[in-house]
């Protein structure tokens, strides 16, 4: 018999709360203007993911 545990942790209702920050922080920019500051973003942050990139980036760019 399985017992049910209630969820703590809701990924789809992170992700939509992500995607309208970011909808909201590139409001108004051209595709190629939210390009630009992702890009930036990335190339600066100390977040995980942007230093994850940039090692990806990097390791890519040795590879060629």
């Amino acid at each position: 018999m399985s017992t049910r545990t209630e969820k703590t942790f809701d990924c789809v209702e992170m992700k939509n709360q992500l995607q309208a920050a970011m909808e909201r922080r590139y409001a108004g920019l051209t595709d190629e203007e939210r390009r630009e500051a992702m890009n930036r973003y990335l190339e600066t942050s100390d977040d995980p993911v942007a230093r994850k990139w940039r090692a990806l980036a990097s390791r890519e760019t040795t590879i060629r």
